[in-house]
């Protein structure tokens, strides 16, 4: 029964503009609120990460800890987060996940205004923070599919992505200037305002009433036949796996360049931003090329995937700040071909009526590496240095790529 679903590429082309999309009247609103809450998400996380390292002492150690606990969430509550997004709506969760994050932004700000903060309630609040995030992440590219018709998904879906990266190009200096100049309470307070515009957005938007978006037959509820699918379709299969290994470097990137920046180069908050805005021009170049590039195939993402491990690798290498800087461009180019490819080509071969749940399984492969390598990665930063621990990582997960693509070199022949 699933197989006969599979054709969904249809639904998937491009309208002919680059900005098709802006063409209906909500996308345009939703456009508006989600850039500015993809900034005050950046941010938030910035604010975070900064808060963590100034509790602890420069800790990477502690760092790694914190990002697995934001993760954590993700992949425990990823099969019901799918399941409940068939049931019930992405739009709900994703509501319910941008008010999760602004309130946590806020009780962080009151607990530094208060002289009340410590580094366990930092952790307390990042594990809560996790679970917005979990539904934020899983949500964000299937709410699409309620605001836009059929014919113009794949230009908004690729739209949604950039505004995130652009977010990322702004949000970590802002963050960082704020707090530079402020402390971190008044950047936690203006990330969860932006947070909470977004989700009173989306309740007023409205809602298209097309029936169901393609006919397709109905496929029982549960996770199995999501897992199924993947399993026994060798594209996907390869895809998720090669996503779940270079995950273990490509959503760590910032955090490597985070402890380069305070422990290697002794660039304070400002450099942090700085950094987090390199890797960003990464991304957006990243995401622009995905469009350009158009098609895409298992093996332009097992290249990506081979590619962001390499340049983080090299990028360790460089010794001065500034060619430090420059480094993470490619690498975030690298980084967001590989997560855009994924992501799209997931979107191409899933059935409508299991993308939502496929979608969130995805998400939990695409961001597993950050509960599993950020606390090894920042252990082996306080122990060799970022940068050394970068080159060491990189070419470890590259080397464990090969032997991956050995091992499911059949999804790449079906290319």
């Amino acid at each position: 029964m699933v197989s006969a679903l599979a054709g969904g590429e249809d639904a998937a082309r491009p309208g002919r503009s680059a900005i098709a999309s802006f063409a209906v009247p909500a996308f345009r609103a939703y456009a508006a609120s989600a850039q500015v809450a993809f900034i005050g998400s950046w941010m938030l996380g910035t604010s975070q990460s900064l808060l963590v390292l100034d509790l602890s002492g420069g800790s990477g150690a502690v760092l790694g800890i914190t990002a697995a606990i934001q993760f954590v969430p993700l992949l425990v509550l990823g099969p019901v987060i799918g399941v409940l997004a068939d049931r019930w709506g992405p739009r709900r969760l994703l509501i319910a996940g941008e008010s999760t994050m602004a309130l946590v932004g806020l009780a962080q700000a009151t607990s530094l205004l208060l002289g009340i903060m410590t580094l366990p309630l930092a952790l307390v609040l990042a594990a809560v923070y996790g679970l917005g995030s979990a539904l934020e992440s899983a949500m964000r590219p299937t709410v699409i599919t309620e605001i836009v018709p059929a014919r113009v998904l794949s230009n908004a879906v690729g739209l949604n992505t950039l505004f995130f990266q652009l977010g990322r190009l702004v949000g970590p200096s802002a963050a960082g200037f704020l707090i530079a100049g402020f402390g971190n309470g008044p950047s936690f307070v203006v990330g969860a305002t932006a947070l909470g515009v977004f989700a009173l957005v989306l309740t007023r938007l409205p809602r298209r009433r097309d029936g169901h978006p393609d006919g397709d037959e109905a496929i029982p509820a549960g996770m199995g036949h999501a897992v199924h699918f993947v399993l026994t379709e060798p594209r996907l299969r390869l895809v998720f796996a090669l996503t779940a290994v270079a995950g273990l470097i490509s959503p760590n990137i910032l955090s490597i360049a985070t402890l380069a920046a305070t422990q290697d180069f002794s660039a304070g908050a400002t450099g942090v931003g700085l950094l987090g805005s390199a890797l960003a021009v990464g991304t957006i170049a990243g995401a622009a090329l995905t469009a350009v590039l158009g098609r895409v195939t298992p093996r332009s993402i097992a290249a990506a995937a081979l590619g962001v491990c390499l340049l983080t690798a090299a990028t360790g290498a460089l010794p001065t700040f500034p060619l430090y800087a420059v480094g993470l461009v490619p690498a975030g180019i690298a980084s967001m071909l590989l997560m855009a490819q994924g992501a799209a080509f997931v979107q191409l071969v899933t059935p409508r009526a299991l993308r939502g749940r496929v979608n969130a399984l995805f998400a939990m492969v695409t961001l597993c590496g950050i509960p599993l390598g950020s606390p090894v990665l920042g252990t082996l930063a306080d122990a060799v240095g970022a940068r050394s621990a970068s080159v060491l990582a990189g070419a470890a997960v590259a080397l464990a790529l090969g032997f991956v693509l050995l091992a499911l070199r059949g999804g790449l022949r079906r290319a």
